[in-house]
């Protein structure tokens, strides 16, 4: 049961006041008897139809905890109105109980079967009002649960387009290649328009290709050159690629990209002694080979490939992984595979 305002205790401890005396002042009115109320309001009657509801809601609470574990039906709509069944039904019968041993007990006399009807019709009225605000609090709670998952969706998306926007920007790269610009813009103009050619066709792929989830290995591996031979143009960089790939994978847009900025951003640069990274293939993954110093503050892992790894998750079967042999680390992307529908 969800945790709603009427199982609040002061609401169990308030309530009934209100409603007993409801309901003795309708009992009041069907017997023409409002005389009464002037001249003896707080008496036993009135003590008796407060203690009746209490007993009456306490039961229809434990009723609601106790059924609503349980399928009665296919459907939600039977479902209430079988449990609704069920708890006007209990509480007719303590009525006609309460009342027959009020009047027996207290009076002296057995009461009416008119007595008991109208006892029966205005407390039934209550159990039905009680168990409304219990479904329209079931209903209410489902829909801000909705809002709140279309809410949570919705920030989600949000944050994975801002993190798309960040990621595609790449705000290190471009400055890094802006200072080396204005570095050899008037001693090697030759050496900047090569740099300005690289860096545009990287940021051609990251930005104009952000619908494309899914893209061929051979294309990646295209603007992965370009990469390489950008940061090759940095100071203290000198970077070794080796391609030796089979076939023609799919795999997630930008993911050998950012292992491969990863990979040589946490290595220490050295322009003396070239960092050697191989890209291969097996059956199932593409193998991403490399040994370097690794900076004493970023010690290559998975975490800083969470992105990455996420997107496999959705679109793969597999996900990335990472091992040690000996001095070389290896980085395992799963090959995707689309299966065209057949004409």
């Amino acid at each position: 049961m969800k945790d709603s305002f009427i199982h609040k205790p002061i609401f169990r401890l308030l309530s009934p006041i209100f409603s007993g005396t409801i309901a003795y002042l309708l009992i009041l009115l069907i017997y023409n008897n409002v005389e009464q109320i002037t001249e003896d309001f707080l008496g036993q009657e009135l003590f008796f139809c407060i203690g009746l509801t209490y007993l009456i809601q306490e039961v229809s609470v434990q009723i609601l905890k106790v059924m609503e574990k349980w399928r009665y039906a296919s459907n939600e709509v039977s479902q209430y109105l079988i449990l609704a069944g069920r708890s006007l039904s209990v509480c007719i019968m303590l009525v006609i109980l309460g009342v027959g041993m009020y009047y027996k007990l207290i009076l002296g006399f057995s009461p009416s079967n008119r007595e008991l009807m109208v006892f029966g019709g205005v407390y039934g009225c209550m159990n039905l009002i009680y168990f409304s605000l219990y479904v329209s609090h079931q209903f209410l709670f489902r829909m801000n649960q909705e809002k709140l998952q279309a809410e949570q969706r919705l920030k989600k998306g949000l944050e994975e387009d801002f993190r798309q926007f960040r990621k595609g920007i790449n705000a290190d790269l471009l400055f890094e290649s802006f200072e080396t610009m204005i570095m050899n813009m008037q001693d090697d103009p030759e050496k900047t328009t090569d740099l300005v050619g690289h860096l545009s066709s990287v940021y051609r792929y990251i930005l104009g290709g952000r619908g494309e989830e899914l893209v061929s290995l051979e294309k990646e591996l295209r603007v992965l050159q370009r990469l390489v031979s950008l940061f090759n143009y940095l100071p203290h960089r000198n970077v070794d690629l080796e391609i030796d790939v089979q076939g023609d994978p799919w795999i997630v847009s930008g993911s050998v990209l950012t292992v491969i900025e990863q990979i040589i951003r946490n290595a220490i640069p050295d322009s003396s002694k070239p960092l050697p990274i191989r890209l291969t293939t097996d059956k199932q993954h593409i193998l991403i080979t490399f040994e370097s110093k690794e900076r004493l503050s970023h010690e290559f892992s998975l975490e800083s490939l969470k992105d990455v790894v996420r997107s496999y998750q959705i679109y793969g079967n597999s996900d990335p992984f990472f091992r040690q042999i000996g001095p070389e680390k290896i980085i395992g992307l799963p090959q995707l595979f689309i299966n065209e529908p057949v004409i």
